[in-house]
């Protein structure tokens, strides 16, 4: 049985096509059309795929490292696709006993409609499950990390777009390379100490490189530190409340996947983080093109990963651009759309 395999995806040619999947049946003697799949960009996935009619809407889960999603059909007569995509193939491991878990859930459905909220049932589970595993409250550099994010939520594109596309946009908590992807449009947000010299942290190759996308944007936050007392001051929680209230406030049916995103980021409501609050500083942001200074996986032979180094900003400067600018090109995106 295809499930027994402890890489189902090693058998599978990657497509030529982009947007396409190689795929191979997970068992020919389930009833369920589960299948196991291969990118173009060699992420191994699992899809069901399902009547539409089957069952209404679903509420997606948001897995670390995971992308959760379902492809409507292009077609009147074309099943809707329920994608999960490893994004990290460091988890290939759990991955895989994720899928299976998966699948085994809905040997004993009855129904289509059954199997696949069975399926959506149980990586809810998976959730909760991998939530519960946090190490306790957010660092300081998480919550500085966690607040660049809500800032550019909050002023580049809850400005500019409704709140449900927004929320959506947002990958950065779900392990994505980017932090927000708006149609072809990247976003890298980054918080920094302002008193602290002039370098930002990149954590991965994949951060600046602008190969998935038409545009990249940088955008850096100077967060310091500060007594409670001083005025302007705020915590986390500060922030993910406004900006929490403002999508409740505009669209109610949002606000689940953003409490979902805070979960996926590390936030807990139930943490107290009232001793440690901040100012904001200067904002600043950058068009990531041609010469820019970083680490790209072109920049090297194939064979090196997880490579993490450090930007000066000085250099930078050549490449600078304005916060009105990036809203322009996502008000371009939700025009378009």
């Amino acid at each position: 049985m295809a499930t027994e395999i402890n890489d189902p995806w090693e058998s599978i040619d990657p497509p030529t096509v982009t947007n396409q999947f190689g795929a191979i049946r997970v068992d020919p003697d389930l009833l369920w059309n589960f299948f196991w799949v291969l990118g173009t960009d060699k992420n191994r996935g699992l899809i069901l795929s399902y009547d539409a009619s089957s069952i209404s809407e679903i509420d997606l889960p948001i897995l670390q490292g995971i992308e959760v999603a379902t492809l409507p059909p292009t077609k009147e007569d074309e099943p809707v696709t329920l994608l999960l995509k490893l994004l990290d193939s460091d988890q290939r491991e759990i991955f895989y006993r994720l899928c299976i878990d998966l699948i085994e859930v809905t040997r004993d459905a009855s129904t289509e409609g059954e199997a696949v909220s069975s399926v959506i049932g149980r990586a809810w589970k998976w959730h909760y499950l991998l939530r519960g595993g946090r190490d306790g409250k957010l660092t300081v550099e998480g919550q500085k990390g966690l607040i660049g994010e809500l800032l550019v939520l909050e002023r580049v594109l809850l400005a500019n777009i409704a709140p449900a596309d927004a929320v959506q946009c947002w990958t950065g908590p779900v392990g994505a390379p980017k932090d927000f992807e708006i149609g072809k449009i990247g976003l890298e947000s980054k918080a920094r100490r302002g008193m602290s010299s002039q370098f930002v942290t990149i954590n991965s190759e994949f951060q600046l490189d602008e190969t998935s996308v038409d545009t990249l944007y940088l955008c850096i936050s100077d967060l310091n530190p500060t007594p409670t007392n001083t005025t302007g001051a705020f915590t986390v929680t500060d922030v993910c409340k406004r900006v929490g209230d403002t999508i409740s406030s505009a669209d109610p049916g949002a606000i689940i996947r953003f409490e979902n995103l805070l979960s996926a980021s590390g936030f807990s409501w139930a943490d107290d983080y009232a001793g440690e609050t901040f100012v904001e500083g200067t904002h600043r942001a950058y068009l990531i093109s041609e010469g820019f200074p970083r680490i790209i996986p072109s920049s090297f032979q194939s064979g090196v990963s997880r490579v993490r180094y450090a930007v000066n900003l000085v250099d930078c400067e050549p490449f600078a651009t304005t916060y009105e600018e990036i809203e322009k090109s996502v008000r371009s995106i939700g025009n378009a759309d």
